[in-house]
């Protein structure tokens, strides 16, 4: 009786459930054990998910654990020669206990403390090894832990069985399930709450049938001391029940911890020492792997590229992450380390490695953001803290009760939870699903903060970052993550692709900024060098010299080209014993010539791999179905794949996913329905072919139809992603309008780093369309570049590109482009403090909108000229104007500019003094929907601040003022500097001054790096009062001659201005310092002067 190359020798009894052999593996001679489950009639997808849980197991290489072998499914054939034995289509797997084992149950009595104790410590220590590799055995009892003792009942070796793996199935239909051991959310199917504390409940219990002979049992309640059957220290009996508290959230979270509490424990003292036992912090293990026994479990079909490779060597780069971990642990500041390489160098195993042993020895919390050149809602930041809090899959509301339980779980206020749950929960969503909420979420930077500050209490986090190349939102909230006064304990680990980055501008500049960092440090991980490749290939096979040497050559230092290709040669039996050297290998005869020149091409290879496995009827439907995938990005939403397949008329072959998973040539995110590549040069390979054949054009555009069809065109991430599959589609124009309006949209939005990016890509668009420097499509980009650069606050590299573009600006593109020039024109004027050029500019304009055609332009010179006019003191022209644009755009329908015109109008009446029309105002955009969403949050939120303030209701100001900080800084906009700049002045007025002074000094050092000299001396008028406080007369009195200098020579009138210099000028005469005083009145009366000044104009 034989099933693939294991012959059946003998039946096992067993109580687990299946049937369990002894069988002989003819192909090594080892003898292994086989349990077999029966999946004929069992539900659907049971026979995917046994298989799915051995992938898993399979990455567990651990003394500890019993290594899973094989996994398969019975063929007729097979069932036919095992006499019933066995019966076809019932799963099986095979694995190695240690010989001399026996089950804990049968030995558990007469083990003492010490025994035990190192049972435990044994059990833990293996636990944590699989919990940090994304496995947790669920089912954990006496049976399935082996124990080998000495003659002296000494404990020699422990290890765990079937660790990952579901229960089998008996023949009679029924799971088995040892409901005893097993956790209340394993037992109750509440798979979001479960982890490894789950299988810390199971050595909880396994513990207390030890310690007082019995299993626990609610009728009988907490056991006393005098019930325990054998001798330990006080603080066991805390320690078992801390594993088995009802609660997830309240055990030990990590398998670690619970070793480190139980490590100090002896029967030599009365408890632990101290509170805490000092963590070990060294990252090299005690034990050395047996790479012999490891290359043996490449041998299997189903398993062989599931198996973790070992990292061996990079012991620098390793001792480099481990120390910046270190210091992070001990002194709890944020450090960042980039870890930057070609592609294939192994940047990605060093950060894995990183995230597993922290995990493994509880010094981190992990999280994980992927990075795909398609932006998708499956990656970055929202999607990282969505699998963290494993609410992927749910609605607002079941996403928002995740996040609650788990962050008032740790400890965080209710009120600060709810807080922060509400904030985070719609930003979660796919995009499909968070466009149709309303528009909220201004709190997500401080609740981001907040939920950082709360899961990073009890250790770090370790936050990987993959692919930084493409990353420009998540290297933003880094940066701000690093500038936040707010103390996070974190390290984030960026890997970037040094060629890539090439065509990723934005991205090259941020990366570049965060390495002038004193907190992140730059670690190069270079290809392999000959003779390190040499090395790791002596280490994972004893490869013939010259067959070593030829392999290097073709890996060209790319230790993944390595791995997979000794994994392939081991799995197809190509490795032979060398007639020469007996105890080294070599290839069969003819092997070596389908050897492949480069990853490239290895990729290639295992695309025709897999598309041989299926029959030839549908091969050119797989082929078909993964370019399609491939189109979509790294990471690739299940839904979104079919529909594009659908529009492609592409017919996906059923078993697809799970041979692309079988070949590991993606990993699956079963929960929330999504795959990802496992490198970006397969998804290369995958468009690469498209290409050749003619099909990448159709793939993009179907990409293109459904992406519009899915969620609004008004967001702008919808516009990115249509902006780039039509360019791929050769819609080029299209394309074009998109990038541009994606541009738009996010400048509008205050996210001006993100309109950056999007232009980066709108002009690179230009450069492959060989599109000529006067082209009215560059002058656009340029248009755009400039407003995202004065957005952005870079004053001084916006005005270059005005300048060009006015250059290049041909006759017959004036009609169109001419406007907009002056404007920007203006803008600079206005930074620069110049509001009489400026308002000489708009005039201008002005005359160029003539005629019926030009009133949207009209309409938006208006805007600019009342925003000059309130500048200059002339502010019932400043309404006149904010109205006039208003009505125009009213009339032509533009919700966009009429929004704008409202709030400026807003903001117009608070400085004639009456705010109650402003709140009406704000409270006619708020009602209606079509002009609410297009204000920026900040802009809303700042000008009810504003009103409040003027209204002296501090309370309310501050609030409002506070959601507008929270909103700019999460998308990083210059913006927020205007929100500091207020609430610094708000706090002034009722002498806050200490609290005014951080606010303040921070927006004036902004200003000051930006060119943005009007909005500083704004700034400076409210820290002259906060200086005088505090008695600094230096520094107050260059401040207040730069102050009145500027104000003087730009006729600058405002009630702000007004109110901080007789704040400064009450402080002033409380020092009695008669020279300072005089100096106060003087600047106090430069805003009576133009007062008078303008009333004479308006006259």
């Amino acid at each position: 009786m034989r099933v693939r190359s294991y012959r059946l020798e003998e039946a096992q009894q067993t109580s687990l459930g299946g049937r369990l052999w002894k069988v002989l593996d003819e192909s090594s001679g080892r003898v292994l054990e086989l349990r077999a489950a029966h999946t004929a009639d069992a539900p659907a997808g049971m026979l995917q998910m046994y298989r799915r849980q051995a992938q898993g197991a399979a990455g567990i290489f651990h003394s500890g654990v019993a290594p899973l072998y094989d996994f398969g499914e019975v063929t007729l054939e097979e069932a036919g020669a095992c006499q019933g034995a066995l019966l076809a289509g019932d799963a099986f797997w095979v694995s190695a206990p240690m010989e001399g084992g026996v089950p804990l149950l049968a030995s558990m009595a007469r083990l003492e403390w010490p025994q035990f104790r190192a049972v435990l410590l044994r059990v833990l220590e293996a636990l944590a090894f699989g919990h940090a590799r994304g496995v947790v055995h669920r089912r954990l009892s006496p049976e399935l832990i082996s124990v080998r003792l000495s003659a002296e009942d000494e404990v020699e070796a422990v290890q765990l069985l079937e660790f990952g793996l579901l229960p089998p199935r008996r023949l009679d239909g029924e799971n088995s399930v040892i409901s005893a051991y097993q956790a209340p959310e394993v037992v109750e199917g509440r798979w979001r709450e479960q982890g490894g504390w789950s299988d810390l409940y199971s050595v909880g219990v396994i513990a207390f049938q030890w310690l007082y002979g019995r299993l626990p049992d609610e009728e009988r309640g907490r056991p006393s001391r005098g019930e325990q059957h054998h001798f330990v220290p006080s603080g066991f009996a805390s320690w078992v029940l801390s594993c088995m508290d009802e609660s997830p959230i309240d055990r030990f979270r990590y398998a670690a911890d619970a070793r480190q509490l139980l490590s100090a424990l002896d029967v030599h003292f009365w408890g632990p020492t101290g509170d805490t036992v000092r963590r070990d912090l060294g990252w090299r293990r005690d034990e050395v792997v047996d790479l012999g026994e490891f290359r043996e479990l490449w041998r299997s079909d189903e398993l062989y590229r599931f198996r973790e490779v070992p990292l061996v060597g990079r012991e620098e780069a390793r001792d480099a992450l481990w120390e910046r971990l270190g210091e992070v642990h001990q002194d709890g500041r944020s450090q960042v380390m980039v870890l930057r390489g070609p592609s294939g160098a192994g940047k990605t195993r060093l950060m894995a490695w990183l995230a597993r042993r922290a995990h493994e020895l509880g010094l981190a919390e992990v999280m994980r953001a992927t990075h795909s050149p398609v932006v998708s809602s499956a990656d970055g930041l929202s999607r990282m803290f969505s699998r963290y809090f494993r609410a992927t899959g749910l609605s607002n509301e079941g996403a928002e009760r995740r996040v609650f339980e788990e962050l008032s779980g740790r400890g965080l206020e209710e009120a600060q939870a709810q807080a922060a749950a509400e904030a985070l929960a719609s930003w979660m969503l796919p995009w499909g699903e968070r466009s149709r909420l309303p528009a909220g979420g201004g709190n997500r930077g401080a609740a981001m903060q907040l939920a950082l500050g709360e899961l990073g209490r009890e250790r770090p986090l370790l936050i990987c970052v993959e692919d930084g190349q493409w990353a420009s939102e998540t290297l933003d909230w880094v940066e701000r993550v690093l500038e936040s006064p707010l103390r996070v304990s974190v390290m984030v680990v960026i890997t970037v692709n040094d060629e890539a980055l090439v065509d990723r501008p934005i991205e090259m500049v941020q990366i570049d900024q965060l390495l002038e960092r004193d907190e992140v440090e730059e670690l190069v991980v270079p290809p392999l060098a000959l003779s390190e490749e040499l090395a790791f290939i002596s280490m994972l096979a004893p490869l013939e010299e010259e067959l070593a040497y030829d392999l290097a050559q073709r890996a060209g230092g790319n230790p993944m080209f390595i791995v997979r290709m000794l994994m392939r040669w081991v799995h197809e039996g190509l490795l032979v014993a060398s007639e020469r050297y007996p105890d080294q290998l070599t290839l069969k005869a003819g092997a070596r010539a389908t050897l492949p020149e480069g990853m490239l091409e290895a990729w290639d290879e295992a695309i025709e791999q897999l598309i041989a496995q299926f029959d030839a009827h549908v091969r050119d439907d797989a082929r078909r179905a993964m370019e399609c995938a491939a189109a979509l990005g790294l990471t690739v939403m299940h839904e979104e794949w079919l529909e594009v397949c659908e529009r492609c008329e592409v017919s996906v072959p059923e078993p697809l996913v799970q041979a692309l998973l079988a070949n590991r040539l993606v990993s699956e995110h079963y929960e929330e329905r999504s795959f990802e590549f496992v490198h970006p040069m397969l998804r290369e390979a995958l468009a690469r072919e498209a290409r050749v054949e003619g099909r990448y054009a159709a793939i993009h555009r179907a990409c293109a139809e459904v992406v519009k069809g899915r969620v609004r065109e008004d967001d702008v991430t919808t516009a990115e992603r249509l902006g780039m599959h039509l360019f791929e589609a050769g819609q080029n124009d299209v394309a074009m309008e998109h990038l541009l309006r994606g541009c738009q949209l996010a400048g509008n939005l205050g996210e001006s780093r993100r309109a950056l990016g999007l232009i980066a890509r709108y002009e690179q668009a230009c450069d492959r369309l060989g599109i000529e420097e006067r082209d009215v499509r560059r002058l656009r980009g340029m248009l755009r570049q400039s407003w995202s650069l004065q957005g952005a606050g870079q004053m001084e590299a916006a005005e270059p590109v005005v300048a060009r573009a006015r250059l290049l600006l041909r006759p017959e593109d004036e009609d169109e482009l001419l406007v907009p020039i002056l404007w920007l024109e203006s803008s600079l004027a206005f930074a620069r403090g110049d509001f009489e050029g400026a308002e000489r500019i708009l005039l201008q304009a002005r005359e160029a909108c003539q005629g019926e055609a030009r009133r949207g332009a009209l309409a938006g010179t208006m805007l600019r000229l009342a925003s000059a006019r309130t500048e200059r003191g002339e502010r019932h022209k400043a309404v006149d104007g904010y109205a006039q644009a208003r009505d125009i755009w009213r009339e032509l329908g533009d919700k966009g500019g009429q929004a704008a015109a409202t709030v400026g109008l807003a903001t117009a009446y608070l400085e004639v003094g009456e705010p109650e029309r402003a709140s009406a105002l704000m409270e006619e955009i708020r009602e209606d929907a079509g002009l609410f969403e297009r204000v920026s949050p900040g802009s809303f939120f700042n000008t009810y601040g504003e009103i409040f303030r003027e209204q002296r209701r501090w309370e309310e100001a501050e609030a409002m003022y506070r959601e507008a900080i929270s909103f700019w800084g999460d998308v990083m906009a210059a913006e927020v500097n205007i929100a500091h700049s207020n609430l610094g002045m708000m706090m002034v007025s009722q002498r806050r001054f200490s609290e005014a002074m951080v606010l303040l000094n921070e927006a004036e050092g902004a200003w000051s790096r930006a060119g943005m000299v009007r909005e500083q001396i704004y700034t400076l008028s409210g820290l002259l009062a906060c200086l005088a406080s505090c008695g600094n007369w230096a520094a107050w009195r260059g401040y207040a001659s730069a102050v009145e200098g500027y104000v003087r020579a730009n006729g600058m009138r405002a009630s702000d201005l007004r109110e901080m210099f007789e704040v400064n000028l009450a402080v002033a005469r409380e020092s009695g310092d008669a020279d300072i005083i005089a100096i106060s009145e003087t600047l106090l009366r430069t805003q009576m002067e133009t007062e008078r000044d303008a009333q004479a104009v308006e006259g």
